[in-house]
């Protein structure tokens, strides 16, 4: 079986430092991030969305993350 290339995207929200929503925003990056994975099954991919998502939520400033996607977007012949 041939691998896919899948395309994780995650929202991400930030803590409020009082500071207005948009610079706090700036701090974790843009609301909605998309990444690309390669794995053969959607399991796979979910899985390394998974671990893309706990990468995110490292940085202090992250408040919630939630991924709202994992699409195939193409095969990878060998």
């Amino acid at each position: 079986m041939s691998e896919s290339i899948w395309t994780v995207i995650i929202e991400v929200g930030p803590h409020s430092t009082g500071n207005g929503q948009e610079n706090d925003q700036k701090l974790v990056g843009p609301t909605v991030q998309k990444f690309t994975v390669d794995s053969v099954e959607f399991s796979d991919a979910f899985e390394l969305a998974k671990a893309v998502e706990q990468g995110i939520r490292s940085n202090p400033m992250v408040w919630r993350t939630e991924i709202i996607g994992v699409i195939r977007v193409d095969q990878v012949h060998p």
